[in-house]
């Protein structure tokens, strides 16, 4: 009888300690941008643009991609003309992504970075919130 009674007392303890170790989506999405540039960074995406890593704001719920440019790509001047269908075929990947579906679904931001590989310099930034990729 005394174990009966430790056991009712001691399940309602341990429950509660295991949901207090439940990670919250932005924890989640933060340590899964940690392994995932641990795992796949840096990672050549085409010819002349290379992923470094990827990071995730839980203050802004933000995932960020950073990438360096080299090549061809590293040229301000072209970066620049191309802006504009630049930005479209980013934001058409976004929406068209099922990788993203579980981020699109919270309304998470998504920001990518790129830089000169030369220069080190920011070539271009490019953000996408739920307004840009909701259908």
């Amino acid at each position: 009888m005394n174990k009966s009674v430790i056991l009712i007392f001691l399940f309602p303890l341990l429950l509660f300690t295991g949901c207090q170790k439940q990670l919250s989506f932005d924890q989640k999405c933060l340590l899964d941008a940690q392994e995932q540039t641990r795992k796949l960074c840096p990672r050549s995406i085409a010819t002349g643009i290379t992923l470094d890593s990827i990071g995730y704001s839980i203050h802004s719920h933000t995932l960020y991609y950073y990438y360096t440019m080299s090549q061809d790509f590293d040229n301000q001047k072209a970066i620049d003309a191309g802006k504009g269908k630049f930005r479209e075929a980013l934001k058409n990947q976004i929406i068209n992504s099922i990788d993203l579906k579980k981020f699109k679904d919270r309304g998470i931001t998504f920001r990518y970075i790129y830089f000169s590989k030369t220069s080190k310099k920011k070539l271009l930034e490019e953000v996408y919130t739920k307004k840009d990729y909701a259908k």
